[in-house]
């Protein structure tokens, strides 16, 4: 339960085995019904994006986080600069007051 997963955040040796078990307590608390699980869930993202930056847990938090306080309805788009398909290079804010259409796609 929340108290194994705590004890191995705080105590396990292996690093990536405190950064799965923050990831899943981080998820956990998120899910909660109160606004103080929601707070403290957030908070462990917040440490994992930083204390383990480098790991795909970290990773996927500090990716929560951004699109939790940046890809919300009613907030601004984050800029950005790409290139298009005659490879002329073009950023977001260019065609501020215009409407736009994005379409991402990608060969993987």
């Amino acid at each position: 339960g929340e108290g194994a997963l705590r004890r191995i955040l705080e105590e396990a040796s292996e690093r990536s085995a405190r950064a799965a078990a923050g990831l899943s307590f981080g998820d956990l608390l998120l899910r909660g019904s109160t606004p103080e699980r929601k707070a403290e869930g957030k908070k462990l993202f917040e440490r994992l994006a930083r204390d383990f930056a480098d790991t795909s847990h970290g990773k996927y938090a500090k990716g929560w986080l951004f699109r939790t306080e940046k890809l919300q309805v009613g907030l601004p788009v984050p800029d950005f600069t790409a290139t298009d398909q005659d490879g002329k290079t073009f950023k977001l804010s260019d065609y501020k007051g215009k409407v736009v259409l994005l379409d991402f796609w990608g060969f993987w």
